[in-house]
């Protein structure tokens, strides 16, 4: 299984599946191809990618008197 590194979204269906024709018609083909075989190597190699830092964002319904309407 491949781990998705910041970055590779431009390589990827949202199946996780690598892109062969470039996102622009206008990118050339040649150099699409070039750039996916490298975004593939990386994955063979199995580099660690760099952690994704996530802004901590407290619960919306904590603290603003919003009742848990599940309860009925």
């Amino acid at each position: 299984m491949s781990i998705l590194r910041p970055g590779d979204e431009r390589f990827h269906y949202s199946d996780g599946s690598h892109r062969w024709i470039p996102p622009d018609p206008d990118y050339d083909q040649k150099v699409w191809d070039e750039e996916v075989r490298q975004h593939k190597e990386k994955h063979l190699r199995n580099e660690k990618p760099e952690p994704r830092r996530r802004l901590a964002v407290p619960d919306r319904a904590q603290g603003r008197g919003e009742r848990d309407l599940s309860q009925g």
